[in-house]
Order: C-alpha cells, then structure tokens, then sequence
C-alpha cells in the first residue's frame, strides 16, 4: 500500500487509480484538501491523479502546484537532483 500520512499522498510507481483512491478515501474521512507529493519520474503520476480526482469528482480543484528539487547522493557518491512536485487538490 501506499504512504499516507494524515493528508498527504506519496504517489510512487504504482497505477494511478491506486492513488486516485487515495485521495478519495482521504476526502471520505473529512479532509477538504489533500496534498499529492512526487518526485523524479512519478511526477508525472502525481499530474495525472490530481487532473483524475479532478475529473471523477466535478468539484474538486488545483488549488496549488509547487515545483523544485531535490539534492541526494548516489550510491557512487556523486550527488544528484530530481525534480520534486506537491499539489493540492481542494474539495469544493
């Protein structure tokens, strides 16, 4: 199973409807905005679960979208930057 910690989503490899009920079951235990968090390759995912949510709810919105990214080492020590992306996603 995912990550989930209180309203934040960690999207990852997995399908995007995996997330997208996620993010559903998050507004089912009365959140109003859940954050969508990625980095490197899963951002696009985290796109795609945000523009689903917003599609599959009808009122749900984008209210924020924060890019930048994110230094780690290598296992070769060489140090490294992956783009990392948070979006949230309001239930109006």
């Amino acid at each position: 199973m995912m990550q989930v910690d209180e309203n934040v989503v960690f999207v990852g490899g997995k399908p995007v409807p995996a997330y997208t009920a996620a993010v559903f079951a998050l507004f089912a235990q009365g959140y109003d905005e859940v954050e969508l968090k990625a980095r490197g390759k899963n951002v696009y995912n985290a796109i795609r679960v945000a523009l689903a949510v917003k599609d599959k709810l009808g009122n749900a919105d984008v209210s924020q979208i924060e890019i930048d990214e994110e230094e780690y080492e290598d296992q070769k020590g060489r140090k490294r930057k992956v783009p990392t992306i948070t979006i949230k996603v309001v239930k109006t």
